[in-house]
């Protein structure tokens, strides 16, 4: 895989118009675009989300950092200490 040199982040979110019945609630729509180098190759990846909040990108972005954060935890111990 390589060392990460460098990663970029950029969230976009929109708040959502309309009804949108299979999603009861809706009130915003993010996206987030990544852009991820290694000494290899650069990758790059979209993420969408969606909220039945309302608050400011720089607390959606807390929040999806904080949820990767417990996720990468969990499958990083299910890796290291197998059972």
């Amino acid at each position: 895989m390589g060392m990460v040199v460098s990663k970029k982040e950029k969230l976009v979110f929109a708040i959502a118009k309309g009804n949108y019945p299979e999603w009861i609630g809706l009130k915003t729509i993010i996206r987030v675009e990544c852009e991820r180098q290694t000494s290899r190759k650069i990758e790059n990846s979209v993420r969408y989300y969606i909220s039945s909040l309302t608050e400011k990108a720089v607390k959606f972005a807390q929040r999806i950092r904080g949820y990767w954060g417990v996720e990468n935890k969990v499958h990083y111990e299910a890796r290291c200490y197998p059972r």
